[in-house]
């Protein structure tokens, strides 16, 4: 590659950081500009406010991380149909926690334990999430170490003095990573009648309050995030994913006496609730003519959530599969990852703040552009945690043998890149385009006039009362991302299968 070239890249490359660190550079100059006076913002009620949002975070992380643990030692015992397992709990995990809360709401009213009954919808919402991660863990934890403390210890003191400590970045860095996101959302709080920071943020600049007010009412958040975001990205780069054909995820056969049957009947029990829950959200469903006319009802609001999402995601895996040509890991991963650090409103708000004194606003907003915008930085941090995961499993030696007989760019994109690396990409996309299509707190504010998405319909529904249109439309969203996981999850094993 020529000098010429490979300057324009960079330089290309450098400018994609841009897109998710202009929301910073926004609340930077209004923070310069502004003279709000701190004791008028932070009043006692807010102050109480984050402890509240601190103490669901932190409990929410570590209640689902707990329970993670647990299923993932129980589905390492017993690994017959682990693909339907994987539909199951990424469908499950893949539907936006609005619409478990719904299920959720059938059993628990609405007023007294709020808190509590946040934090446990919430909790089995991340719950596939820490399995994933801590199977993935499990998965690249050589077994060997496991034979050689049985030697010398016993069971117990091998899974509390080897297992663990070994899983320890994965669970730290899963905690830390799902207190980010419980701790910025507000949508299943709000459900609940939970106020949270991030719902006071939100209430605040859509009471009138001033951008610059709102941005300085945002920053004990940040900073919440900021710690959190910290001990997520050092355990991160502790991370191995190397897979091990001796791993202790294939050949766990630890013996724990009563705490195993505890753990038994725990993942029993979650299974058993996350099935349950799953019927109860459709009991109010009449028959099939109710779901089908709720389809039509609502196909334009569908198609327009799919079009959005698809198109945000795009545009993330791209950028980030143009920022990994760079060979500064350590500044791409801060910079692609700092949208976490934001809440969804707080990066609607800078978005609109932005672009309010233009006047290309309007057009902006009208053709969508502004919800792309925010969509695609809220999913970066998504798709580069996955791309980022497979890229350091690939065998790097055939990336290489493949790049010697290269003809062209082209060439080599179509004959080497996307043999080996499609199927990272299709998994990135993925889990991006799940989380975008499920996303409210910045969507709510950056809708155009006119339009209407999936996730803020089911919100909005859900603020009045549930009825049968209601958990129609849910089964809906559930049999979609049930299509979608099934045939991910084939194309998957189909691709392993091919590989060995």
């Amino acid at each position: 590659m020529s000098k010429r070239r490979e300057g324009i890249i960079k330089t290309i490359s450098y400018l994609i950081f841009l897109v998710p660190v202009v929301p910073y550079l926004f609340m930077f100059l209004n923070i310069t500009k502004s003279d709000v006076n701190i004791f008028n913002v932070f009043t006692f009620r807010r102050i109480i406010l984050l402890i509240k949002s601190a103490g669901l975070g932190i409990s929410v992380s570590f209640i689902s991380m707990t329970l993670g643990l647990f299923l993932s030692l129980f589905i390492a015992k017993r690994r017959k149909n682990f693909s339907i397992l994987a539909v199951f709990l990424l469908t499950f995990y893949m539907i936006s926690p609005y619409i478990h809360a719904m299920s959720w709401l059938e059993i628990f009213s609405v007023g007294k334990f709020a808190f509590i009954k946040t934090c446990l919808v919430l909790s089995m919402y991340y719950l596939p999430l820490n399995m994933a991660i801590v199977l993935l863990g499990m998965n690249s934890i050589d077994n060997d170490y496991v034979k050689m403390g049985r030697i010398y210890r016993n069971d117990d003191v091998v899974f509390y003095k080897i297992i663990l400590n070994m899983l320890k970045p994965y669970l730290l860095g899963a905690m830390s990573f799902v207190f980010i996101l419980s701790s910025s959302d507000f949508s299943v709080p709000s459900l609940f009648q939970l106020k949270t920071y991030s719902f006071e943020i939100f209430t605040s600049y859509s009471s009138g309050a001033d951008i610059g007010e709102v941005i300085v009412l945002s920053l004990p958040l940040i900073a919440l995030n900021l710690t959190a975001f910290i001990i997520m990205f050092l355990n991160y780069r502790k991370m191995s994913y190397e897979f091990k054909g001796s791993s202790i995820l294939r050949n766990y056969n630890l013996k724990l006496g009563n705490k195993s049957r505890l753990m038994e009947v725990i993942a029993l029990a979650l299974a058993a609730s996350l099935v349950a829950v799953m019927v109860m959200n459709f009991k109010n469903i009449g028959n099939i003519n109710m779901v089908v006319d709720t389809f039509y009802e609502n196909i334009d609001a569908i198609l327009y959530s799919i079009y959005i999402s698809v198109l945000a995601t795009a545009i993330s895996v791209l950028l980030v599969l143009m920022a990994n040509k760079l060979n500064t890991s350590l500044f791409a991963s801060i910079a692609l990852l700092s949208p976490l650090l934001l809440s969804g409103s707080l990066v609607g708000i800078s978005i609109i703040g932005i672009f309010i004194k233009s006047n290309s606003y309007g057009y902006l907003l009208n053709r969508d552009m502004l919800l792309i915008y925010s969509n695609t930085v809220k999913s970066i941090p998504v798709v580069y945690l996955v791309l980022k995961a497979c890229f350091d499993t690939e065998n790097r030696d055939l990336i290489r043998c493949g790049k010697i007989y290269q003809k062209s760019l082209w060439h080599r994109i179509l004959k080497v890149e996307i043999p080996m690396r499609g199927l990272h990409i299709a998994g990135a996309f993925f889990f991006g385009f799940s989380y975008v299509f499920g996303e409210i707190s910045s969507s709510i504010l950056l809708i155009p006039p006119g339009k209407q998405l999936v996730a803020l319909k089911i919100y909005s529904y859900l603020h009045y009362g549930s009825g049968s249109r209601i958990s129609a439309l849910g089964l809906i969203i559930i049999l979609f991302f049930g299509l979608l996981t099934s045939v991910f999850i084939y194309i998957v094993n189909r691709k392993r299968r091919y590989i060995r």
